[in-house]
């Protein structure tokens, strides 16, 4: 059973996320490089009330760049670097790349074996939900501030923000009145 990290990871592309959630059960959020969407932004402001936001991007200029722009925007998140040393894979260098042990030490203080609570949204309530909604999704992701992301993600930023299947049932009758 992988340990979890009950944190919102900040990465530069799909890539960093699929490996960092191959170690830990976590929530990432990619910033897709140097253009971070304002709905991505929006959505690590709100999450940020309530977890803590590590960022962890690459060892290179790109990187820079963005943990420079994320330090102004969200000063209390956790800036962790890792060592271009450690990260070197068929001539890229980036998280992606990182060697395993790099990241398990970076990320092994956040860690916790805690289970995931049960009262948290699943996946399938949610899409039981918008099937008597069209426009559920979009009108979900406007109200709660969770940005552009596909069902398995906008359930998990959900759950992050504490939002429960009530909050989103009244909020979806109340949408087709």
């Amino acid at each position: 059973m992988k340990q979890s990290i009950d944190a919102i990871i900040v990465v530069e592309g799909k890539q960093d996320a699929s490996y960092i959630s191959s170690l830990y059960d976590c929530e990432c959020v990619v910033t897709n490089g140097y253009d971070i969407p304002s709905d991505t932004i929006d959505y690590l402001l709100t999450v940020s009330k309530l977890k803590t936001i590590i960022v962890l991007v690459d060892p290179d200029e790109a990187g820079k760049v963005i943990r420079d722009r994320l330090k102004t925007l969200l000063p209390n998140a956790i800036q962790i670097e890792v060592a271009l040393s450690k990260c070197n894979r068929n001539n890229k260098h980036g998280v992606a790349e990182c060697e395993k042990e790099e990241l398990l030490t970076k990320l092994g203080s956040f860690a916790t074996n805690s289970v995931q609570n049960s009262n948290k949204i699943k996946k399938f309530e949610l899409i039981n939900l918008l099937g008597n909604c069209p426009d559920g999704k979009k009108l979900i992701q406007a109200k709660f501030h969770t940005g552009h992301c596909n069902l398995k993600t906008l359930t998990r930023r959900l759950n992050s923000l504490n939002i429960n299947i009530e909050d989103i049932k009244k909020f979806l009758d109340d949408a087709n009145r």
